[in-house]
C-alpha cells in the first residue's frame, strides 16, 4: 500500500512454552522511489495479532512500540528497508500451549499522510513448558513443620528454631517477647549453668526475626540474694565459649514456632558463692524485620547454686 509492504518472520517458529521468541517486523520500500517517513513522538505502535487455530479460534493480541533508534524524519530509500524487533518469552505472546497464525499491522506516517500496512501470516507452534520450568515447576517438598525441641536439643544446636513453648514470658513490644528458662535451676557451685531464650510471636503479623547467641544480642541482669548484688561480668569471654554452634539464624516467626537461644552463663557471670541468684534478659537484641534491634526484656527466674560437698 502506498509503495510500502510490511514482512513479518518469527523465530524459532516452533517454540517450547517459556522458551525465547524473536518477532522481527520489515518494513519494505516497493514504491520505486524514495520515500519521506516521520518517525516521530509518539513512535509507531504495532499490533501483533495471534490466532489460535481451534473451532471456535481463539483472538489475542499486543499493542507493542519501538524506537527505531534513526532521526524523527527520515527518507527510506527505494528498494530499501527498516527492521523492528520484538522479543520476549513466548508466554509473552501466547497463553498457552498450541499452534497459532501471527500477523502485524501499524499506521505509518508516509509524506505526511498516514497509512495502515498489514503484514503476512506466520505459523508458529507453541509446545508445552519444559519440566522444572517456572511455568511447571517440579514438584518439592513441603517444608517439615516445627518440632518441639527439648533442651538438650537446644543446648546442642545453640540457635535453632521450633515449636513455641508455653512458658512464662516478659512484656511483648511489636508482637514479640522473650521468655526465659534454664534446664538447671539448681546446681553445684562451679557445674554449668544453662540459659534458654526464646524469642517467642505474641501477635500481629509475622515477623522476620535474625537472632545470635552472642553475649552482645542479649544482657543478662543476675542478683546474688544473699549478697544483694549484682553478678559481675566475666570480661573478655569469647564468644565461642557461650555456645556449642554460634552461627546467628534468621527465620520467618509464626503463631506456633519460636527462635530459642543456649547460654552458658557461669562461663559470662562470677557465681562465686551458694546462693539464690535471680536471673532476667534485661535486654535481648534481635533483629526484627530487618529494620535493626528492638529491645526486650525477659521474665524472672531464679537458680539454686549449692555448696560443694
Amino acid at each position: 500500500m502506498d509503495g510500502l509492504a510490511l514482512a513479518l518472520t518469527v523465530g524459532p517458529p516452533v517454540v517450547t512454552f517459556g522458551g525465547y521468541i524473536v518477532v522481527t517486523v520489515e518494513i519494505r520500500n516497493v514504491s520505486g522511489k524514495d520515500q519521506f517517513m516521520n518517525f516521530g513522538y509518539p513512535s509507531p505502535a504495532f499490533n501483533v495479532m495471534m490466532v489460535e487455530r481451534g473451532e471456535p479460534p481463539a483472538l489475542s493480541g499486543r499493542r507493542v512500540a519501538s524506537s527505531f533508534g534513526i532521526s524523527d524524519s527520515s527518507r527510506l530509500v527505494a528498494g530499501s528497508s527498516i527492521y523492528v524487533q520484538f522479543s520476549s518469552f513466548a508466554p509473552y505472546w501466547f497463553r498457552e500451549p498450541g499452534r497459532y497464525e501471527m500477523h502485524v499491522s501499524t499506521m505509518l506516517t508516509v509524506e505526511h499522510q498516514g497509512i495502515d500496512l498489514e503484514s503476512n501470516t506466520v505459523a508458529v507452534t507453541v509446545l508445552p513448558p519444559l519440566p522444572g520450568s517456572r511455568w511447571t515447576p517440579l514438584p518439592t517438598a513441603s517444608p517439615a513443620p516445627p518440632v518441639p525441641l527439648n533442651d538438650a536439643a537446644i543446648q546442642s544446636c545453640g540457635v535453632c528454631a521450633g515449636l513455641r513453648r508455653r512458658t512464662p514470658a516478659g512484656p511483648p513490644v511489636d508482637g514479640l517477647a522473650l521468655s526465659l528458662t534454664s534446664p538447671t535451676p539448681t546446681v553445684h557451685l562451679g557445674s554449668a549453668i544453662w540459659a534458654i531464650v526464646e524469642v517467642r510471636y505474641v501477635y500481629g503479623p509475622q515477623q522476620s526475626v535474625f537472632f545470635a547467641s552472642g553475649s552482645y544480642s542479649n544482657s543478662f541482669l543476675i542478683v546474688d540474694w544473699r549478697a544483694r548484688r549484682i553478678v559481675p561480668r566475666v570480661p573478655s569471654v569469647p564468644v565461642k565459649v557461650i555456645t556449642h554452634v554460634t552461627a546467628p539464624v534468621s527465620a520467618r516467626i509464626t503463631p506456633e514456632t519460636s527462635l530459642y537461644g543456649a547460654f552458658r552463663l557461669d562461663l559470662l557471670y562470677r557465681f562465686s558463692e551458694p546462693g539464690a541468684y535471680t536471673v532476667q534478659v534485661a535486654e535481648g537484641r534481635p533483629i526484627f524485620n530487618g529494620q535493626g534491634p528492638i529491645s526486650l526484656q525477659s521474665n524472672v527466674i531464679t537458680i539454686r547454686v549449692l555448696a560443694n560437698r
